[in-house]
């Protein structure tokens, strides 16, 4: 598809308002194309369930795709696995978590995330629990496996959220 299709596709969805699921993986979209999807995405407030798996954010990207998290607050389910989204890609799904009240699982996978990125979801994870007595948060599941570069943030995540995070392949 590439960024034009993305384009060309955004102008659709736009008019898709009672849009719930979108499967766009593995489709050469970079942070141009993910601009357009989120822009128009934010018009989708019935969206459950998205996946951008295997494409090319970046961290870019990767803030463009979270800033729609505040608009599509029935989503339960975001892959952005496989996207080089590397630590300020995480870091900008870290701080989107507080404005994603239905979300359920969100997929890192293979995103080159080091320390400095596993670190900020931990501190979002941490205030999203302490905040859920008082939210209505479902965050069930983090799924950071293929992060080896998480270093000691990544062994913390692990330890302190053995049923949240799933970190598989992680040398401590």
């Amino acid at each position: 598809m590439n960024d034009e299709g993305a384009r060309d596709l955004s102008m659709s969805l736009r008019t898709c308002t009672k849009l719930e699921t979108l499967n766009l993986c593995g489709n050469q979209i970079n942070k141009d194309g993910a601009r357009h999807i989120s822009n128009a995405l934010a018009r989708c407030k019935d969206l459950k369930s998205l996946n951008m798996g295997g494409n090319a954010l970046g961290a870019e990207g990767a803030e463009a795709m979270a800033s729609m998290f505040s608009h599509c607050v029935k989503l339960e389910e975001f892959e952005v696995n496989w996207n080089m989204i590397g630590d300020a890609g995480a870091a900008s799904f870290a701080k989107a978590l507080a404005h994603a009240p239905s979300l359920k699982t969100l997929n890192l996978g293979w995103n080159k995330i080091g320390s400095e990125g596993a670190r900020a979801l931990l501190d979002a994870i941490q205030a999203l629990l302490e905040a859920k007595p008082h939210r209505c948060n479902a965050f069930e599941k983090c799924t950071l496996s293929g992060n080896e570069a998480m270093g000691e943030e990544g062994g913390e995540l692990k330890r302190r959220f053995p049923l949240l995070v799933e970190v598989a392949a992680l040398a401590e």
